[in-house]
């Protein structure tokens, strides 16, 4: 069976999980800094009573059926798409590669008055190589004050021009005249040299993600530099991005670091070390991902199952199973991440039938992660 490709990085969340967020598809450290933007706003998705039934799922039965439960999923992250909740939204908008037009969802994203949904749909922008053109960038985009925001339009122009796309004129516009100069990557440089770690720790995630091996030596430095008087788990954060990062653009050698991280004295740093060994298909680690499946807590096995399922191995589907009826609502969205993820192993229809089971979930955030898996795994 040949394994999916790399898997997209969504927001990641600091503490194991605030309010009632699991680690996303994406998710490194990048947003142990994204969500700190979100971190006043209050989680009305995350309410509810537990866990909607027990009971053992049915999968969809037959091309109609799978159609509607795809319908039903495009739904529900469509009506996200405009809920009071900025943590909601920026979960749409690393789903919205999947939907069929992401670009009206990426243009009502980068004009979203929250930095954090911003940075998100510029980002999601960057990952489908979109032309400007694809989602009419608002014409005072130049004026953005979010470094994190700011940052993520760079990298959307990058892999824009990377694609062979048009060239953003002046005020977000766009011309169809060749490109005269590379664009302009000032923005990620300066937040990786940033003050604040979680800052630091986006940058490096787009940095990583260019694909543009030039960026080594910066993240060298950036590796290399005193480190910043920031909590110790924070620190750590940094350092397993930039290590991720410099791997991603070919230098194996980080890997090392990124298995040591998986031990980590700090639980959100070793959920985020397993997550990047799963995007990083290191499948030298496969039975010490295993192992992990045994461990607390609930999310720290819930990672290992994912980073298992992006290297199509169905070994966590009964951890997911077990998370998925947890009383806990970010237990049960981390577990529905899982499910989406094993959709190249043979535990795809088992999972299919989880998912269509979480979005009846009572709590917002679930149903979204449940649809975000669903229209991943068509």
């Amino acid at each position: 069976m040949t394994p999916p490709p790399r898997p997209r990085r969504a927001s990641q969340n600091r503490k194991p999980f605030p309010n009632c967020f699991a680690p996303a598809a994406r998710g490194p450290a990048a947003l142990a800094g994204l969500l700190t933007l979100v971190a006043g706003s209050v989680a009305t998705g995350c309410a509810g009573p537990g866990p909607a039934g027990t009971g053992a799922p049915a999968a969809a039965d037959g091309p109609a059926a799978v159609i509607g439960l795809r319908e039903r999923a495009e739904a529900e992250l469509l009506a996200a798409a405009r809920h009071p909740d900025p943590q909601l939204r920026v979960r749409v908008m690393e789903a919205a590669e999947h939907l069929p037009r992401p670009g009206t969802v990426i243009a009502d994203g980068v004009r979203d008055a929250h930095p954090a949904v911003r940075y998100a749909a510029w980002t999601a922008a960057g990952r489908l190589r979109l032309p400007p053109a694809a989602y009419d960038p608002p014409d005072d985009a130049d004026a953005e004050t979010s470094g994190p925001a700011r940052a993520a339009r760079a990298f959307a122009a990058a892999r824009a021009v990377a694609s062979g796309g048009p060239n953003p004129a002046p005020g977000g516009s766009t011309s169809d005249a060749p490109l005269a100069s590379a664009p302009d990557l000032s923005p990620l440089t300066e937040l990786l040299w940033s003050g604040n770690a979680g800052q630091r720790t986006i940058a490096a995630d787009l940095l990583g993600e260019l694909g543009d091996a030039a960026a080594g030596p910066m993240l060298l430095d950036a590796l290399r530099s005193p480190p910043l008087r920031t909590p110790a788990a924070e620190r750590e954060l940094l350092e397993l991005q930039i290590r991720e990062a410099l791997a991603t653009l070919g230098d194996r050698e980080q890997i090392k670091p990124v298995r040591l991280a998986t031990y980590s004295q700090h639980d959100v740093v070793r959920i985020e070390a397993l997550l990047a060994l799963g995007r990083l298909r290191d499948r030298g680690m496969v039975g010490n991902l295993v192992g992990f499946l045994a461990k607390n807590p609930a999310e720290l096995r819930l990672a290992a199952a994912q980073a298992l399922a992006e290297m199509a191995d169905p070994e966590g589907l009964p951890v997911a199973q077990s998370g998925a009826r947890e009383a806990a609502p970010g237990v049960r969205s981390q577990a529905a991440l899982v499910f989406g993820a094993l959709r190249h192993t043979p535990a795809a229809a088992a999972a299919e039938a989880e998912l269509a089971r979480l979005l009846d979930d009572p709590a917002d955030a679930v149903r979204l992660s449940a649809a975000a898996g669903l229209v991943r795994r068509f």
